[in-house]
This record gives structure tokens, C-alpha cells and sequence, in this order.
């Protein structure tokens, strides 16, 4: 029942452009956001007014700051969606862990994300506010596009698997020539 953000707090992460698109979906299920804060966090988190600076007046948006991994893992298996709405992304970790537990997503359009969710997500610009919140509307209103991203999810984060990951080192190791190194 809640929207969930889990990354570091800085700009490039494009937090306050998500809460702002929150704020414009009128979404009455809280946005959770998980992560340390770093340099030029103050301006991600402006509306964290209340309970020092960790709550919004209403307190429908919360900072959890850092917590353990087991508990982003029940945190994510429990969302309505992760958003991660990132301007840069070597790799886009979260969003790929949250298809492998089954939890829809929604995240950018640009840089290695469409290539990690492939289309089993709901992907969007990451400056366009308007398009971030009308994302976020889908997925608070629609039930069935939040059961199909989350059954679509764990085969698309399979491909990412430390298994799967090692078949493709190894053929294109073949490919190259080398032999594969012993153990």
C-alpha cells in the first residue's frame, strides 16, 4: 500500500522531482524513501519538514535513512511499486531487485534503464513531472497493470542473475579465445 524509493539521496537520483510528481497525483498511499542522504540531499528532501526533517507535514512521505537489507527486501516485497525515476544509472539495481520480488516498477526512460526492465515496467522521462505523476496515478488506480508488472517482473530480473550473468561471461570468453580460468 505504499510507493517506495530506495537508492542514496542525491541529486542524480531525481528524488524531489518524484516527490513533486507524488505530490501531484494526490496518491493517498504513502511514498517511503529508503537511503543515506549525500551532498545536495537538502533540496531532494525540502518538503521533509516535520520529525526532524524525516516526515512531510502530512506525513504521507517518509525517510527511513539507512536501513538493513533484509528490511528493504520486506519493505520492497510489500510495495505498491518501486519508483526510480534516476537521471544517470550505471546498472539500476533497485529497480531489478524489486522485478525479482515481483513488485512493479516504475523508472526512467534514458541511460541503462530500459535495457534492465526491458518492457515489464512503466518507464518515463525522468524530468517530466506531468508523466511521472500521470505514472503514478496508473499505478494507484489500475489493480490488473500492477498484477501484470508483477508477474512480467521476476523473468525479466532472471536475466540479470549471477548465473545467467556467468553464462554470457563465459561465451564471450569462448568468442574471444580465452580459456576459461580453474577455480
Amino acid at each position: 500500500g505504499y510507493y517506495l524509493f530506495v537508492s542514496s539521496i542525491e541529486p542524480r537520483k531525481n528524488v524531489s522531482r518524484l516527490v513533486d510528481a507524488y505530490l501531484a497525483s494526490n496518491s493517498q498511499a504513502p511514498l517511503i524513501l529508503v537511503g543515506r542522504r549525500y551532498s545536495h540531499s537538502t533540496e531532494e528532501l525540502r518538503v521533509l519538514t516535520q520529525a526532524n526533517g524525516t516526515q512531510s507535514r502530512d506525513g504521507r512521505i517518509r525517510h527511513l535513512g539507512y536501513i538493513p537489507r533484509q528490511d528493504v527486501e520486506m519493505l520492497t516485497r510489500h510495495a505498491r511499486a518501486m519508483c526510480f525515476p534516476s537521471l544517470y544509472e550505471g546498472f539500476g539495481l533497485p529497480a531489478a531487485e524489486a522485478m525479482q520480488l515481483g513488485t512493479p516498477v516504475l523508472t526512467s526512460n534514458n541511460s541503462s534503464m530500459p535495457e534492465i526492465v526491458g518492457s515489464e515496467a512503466i518507464m518515463v522521462a525522468p524530468t517530466d513531472t506531468r508523466a511521472l505523476a500521470e505514472a503514478l496515478v496508473a499505478l494507484d488506480t489500475d489493480a490488473d497493470l500492477r498484477e501484470r508488472l508483477s508477474a512480467l517482473g521476476p523473468p525479466r530480473a532472471a536475466m540479470f542473475s549471477p548465473a545467467r550473468y556467468a553464462e554470457r561471461l563465459e561465451a564471450v570468453h569462448r568468442k574471444l579465445g580465452i580459456a576459461e580460468p580453474r577455480p
